[in-house]
């Protein structure tokens, strides 16, 4: 039975607030309480938690509160067949449940103690940003030509400008190119070299890479607040990163200690990524509180890794990446462990939320369970849908058309210009009117009956039309490209109505199943509520 309370006339409010010496919260009408579904009650708060989470983009707010009772009943469904317990609910729900306070455990003790002041972005500014040198960066295949050309540069007999001509050719330079260099971008020993540098000054020859390279140091610049403000952003980043390193590393050793973590270090050294697994001890490599990694749990870990380094490219180094995969479980349980022992769930903003994915999750097992078994989609219901919505499936004709329009005399002109030999492109587009399109595609569907008529009779592409009444003036056109219409077989479009059909009829099983689960409850929806709580959200989306 559902039942809405409707408010009381003013005659019956006046005479209650003359009357009753109450506080105005006991009159009925302010009450909180929204729905009641078989003596439960759900208030205001309660459905704009779920419209939050429910909510869709683009979704507008409903006109009745049906959709949250529907959800309710759904739910409250889920509950008596006490689908909680099975093994799909419960995986989705704590996968969910750790993804999160995994989150707001990082939230809590790293990011939230991140501070980056002003006066730590300067100083690294200053540290690895400047000074600023701008250089000549002069390549040589070999210690001989690069010696050579340093004596010459040094004599003054030789240029850098010179060099960079000749650049290429035999005993000669490789390359000249300038350059800005900050010490964040520049090796240590090239620091050393430009700072060892007067205005103008030549390095000597220093090897790099696979050649020798002669630095000239141009000039210098130092710290400004223009060129701060340009890095100032990627600084802030740096810092953040090496400081959530800090307190990341910080936790884990807390973590530690709390959940008393011990390493079989000599076992780990043993260990050998190529052991059959039948060769394995039955031992734990880790082992901490109310838990242990085996060796062969790790081993499976560990290939995983080998067969990803491999895939990749890196090099084969097993001592290096036992490391890492030891560390990647131990940091991965503890901190799993440390986000579920908060008890998120059960704390504000994210007690709400739980609460809603647990529901939802039920809803969702539901229809697992109960609907989607009714649902079934024949070959032959797909062939049928195809045949009766084949308009759907199809694709009409299309034209690619120049078209021009103007005085019957105008056209009749420019339709004996090309029929003398004239491009008709080139005669057209010295005609049309500045700023309007000479080619134009138009599908057989929406194409003017005129236009439609002169094309009828090209033939071929280039093909140019008679003079025809287009719109109250006079019109020529010339066939640009054609696709023909067509059909796209049922076999590429099959699965696509399967899918639409079984969404059709899930639609139709739940609702069916609805309807059931309405006609056996008592609901009363409380309107004064109900409208109030509309006006309130409508205002908030405006506001957006």
């Amino acid at each position: 039975m559902y039942k809405i309370i409707r408010p009381l006339t003013l005659a019956a409010i006046l005479f209650f607030v003359c009357i009753s010496p109450l506080r105005a919260s006991w009159l009925p009408w302010s009450s909180s309480t929204l729905v009641t579904v078989n003596g439960t009650e759900y208030s205001a708060d309660d459905f704009s938690n779920w419209w939050k989470n429910w909510r869709e983009k683009g979704m507008s707010i409903p006109e009745t509160p049906a959709p949250y009772v529907d959800w309710l009943l759904l739910y409250r469904q889920g509950e008596k067949m006490h689908l909680y317990n099975t093994p799909a609910y419960r995986m989705k729900v704590m996968v969910f449940l750790k993804a999160r306070s995994l989150m707001m455990l990082k939230y809590d003790e790293v990011d939230s103690k991140i501070k980056i002041s002003r006066q730590e972005l300067w100083q690294r500014y200053l540290k690895s940003y400047v000074p600023r040198w701008q250089v000549n960066v002069i390549s040589f295949h070999n210690k001989q030509d690069a010696d050579a050309a340093y004596k010459k540069l040094l004599a003054g007999t030789v240029t850098v400008e010179e060099l960079h001509k000749q650049a290429g050719s035999k005993g000669g330079a490789i390359a000249v190119k300038s350059r800005w260099q900050r010490p964040d971008n520049t090796n240590i020993g090239w620091q050393k070299i430009l700072l060892g540098l007067g205005k103008k000054g030549f390095s000597k020859p220093t090897s790099f890479r696979n050649g020798v390279l002669i630095l000239q140091l141009l000039s210098t610049a130092g710290a400004d607040k223009k060129d701060f403000a340009k890095f100032r952003e990627g600084i802030s980043r740096k810092l953040w990163r090496e400081k959530e390193g800090v307190y990341t590393n910080r936790l884990l050793q807390r973590l530690w200690k709390k959940y008393h973590v011990q390493v079989n270090r000599k076992l780990l050294k043993k260990l050998d990524v190529n052991t059959p697994v039948a060769a394995l001890p039955a031992e734990n490599i880790i082992t901490m509180d109310e838990g242990s990694v085996s060796v062969k749990e790790f081993m499976q870990k560990l290939r995983a890794q080998r067969r990803f380094r491999r895939e990749y490219g890196f090099k084969d180094a097993a001592f290096r990446y036992k490391e890492q995969v030891l560390d990647g479980i131990i940091s991965q349980t503890l901190t799993t462990r440390a986000g579920l022992d908060r008890h998120y769930e059960k704390k504000p903003p994210f007690d709400k939320i739980f609460q809603f994915y647990t529901r939802h999750r039920l809803v969702m097992a539901l229809e697992k369970q109960v609907f989607l078994p009714q649902v079934k989609v024949s070959a032959a219901e797909i062939k049928t849908f195809y045949n009766k919505n084949i308009r759907e499936f199809s694709r009409p004709a299309s034209f690619r058309l120049a078209l021009i329009k103007g005085s019957r005399q105008e056209m009749k002109a420019l339709w004996v210009e090309t029929m003398a030999g004239g491009d008709f492109m080139t005669l057209a587009r010295g005609k049309v009117p500045h700023g309007a399109s000479l080619v134009h595609t138009f599908t057989e569907d929406d194409m003017d009956s005129g236009i439609k008529t002169a094309v009828a009779g090209l033939a071929t592409k280039g093909d140019v039309s008679q003079v025809f009444a287009l719109q109250g003036q006079y019109a020529l056109v010339q066939l640009l490209d054609h696709r023909p219409a067509d059909t796209l077989p049922l076999e590429r479009v099959k699965d696509f109505i399967a899918r639409q059909l079984k969404q059709d009829k899930l639609k139709a099983v739940r609702a069916g199943y609805l309807k059931k689960l309405r006609a056996a409850s008592v609901i009363q929806v409380n309107d004064r509520v109900w409208q109030g709580l509309r006006q309130e959200l409508r205002r908030k989306d405006e506001k957006k």
